[in-house]
């Protein structure tokens, strides 16, 4: 009975120690003097290590941890500098591309606008200042209505064109014009409502 009860005892310790966390929550302190508990390390590079903590997250710097912390991510300080420079390059790319990004909306959502300006305008009938904003509309494929009308006036008509011809002038022309009874093609009016059978 004695031995039963060392052998479930002797289980119980093995099955306690096989399924033990294996590490535990460990506090750290850089030599900087910040302190950081509950430190739970997500990801580790040449020159920082990721971890979370009782206040959140942080990216340390292996450079500010002590000796043993360093010595346990492989702490070298040549290839640290070199993934330093590395991330520093990233960021200003990454800085840069952003700005970019953020200029290039800026200036769609100012073309938009005068493009909105432009439309109200036309629609209440206004031509454009001179200097105002929207004068890019008066580039060389826009006109305002103001333009076109007084274009329209100033055209000089071409009485020689032998394509022209001015509604009195056409009015005249299909009065002169006689019907050729005789031409099987020409059918009056009546012919066409009341055919013959």
């Amino acid at each position: 009975m004695k031995s039963t009860r060392t052998f479930s005892g002797i289980l119980a310790a093995a099955l306690l120690i096989t399924f033990a966390p294996i590490s535990h929550a460990e506090d750290w302190k850089t030599i900087d003097g910040k302190c950081y508990q509950n430190v739970t390390v997500l990801h580790c590079e040449p020159d920082a290590v990721t971890i979370l903590d009782k206040n959140g997250g942080a990216l340390i710097p292996l450079e500010l941890l002590p000796d043993d912390l360093q010595k346990r991510f492989h702490y070298d300080p040549e290839k640290a500098k070199a993934a330093a420079d590395a991330r520093m390059q990233q960021e200003i790319a990454d800085a840069r591309a952003m700005r970019a990004e953020r200029v290039a909306l800026a200036n769609r959502r100012q073309a938009e606008a005068d493009e909105s300006a432009r439309a109200a305008d036309c629609f209440a009938g206004n031509s454009p200042e001179a200097g105002s904003p929207s004068t890019a509309a008066s580039s060389s494929t826009h006109y305002s209505m103001d333009d076109l009308v007084g274009s329209t006036s100033s055209l000089q008509r071409d009485l020689t064109d032998p394509s022209y011809h001015t509604m009195n002038h056409l009015a005249i022309e299909a009065r002169s014009l006689q019907p050729d009874a005789n031409d099987p093609n020409h059918h009056t009016i009546s012919e066409i409502t009341n055919p013959s059978p």
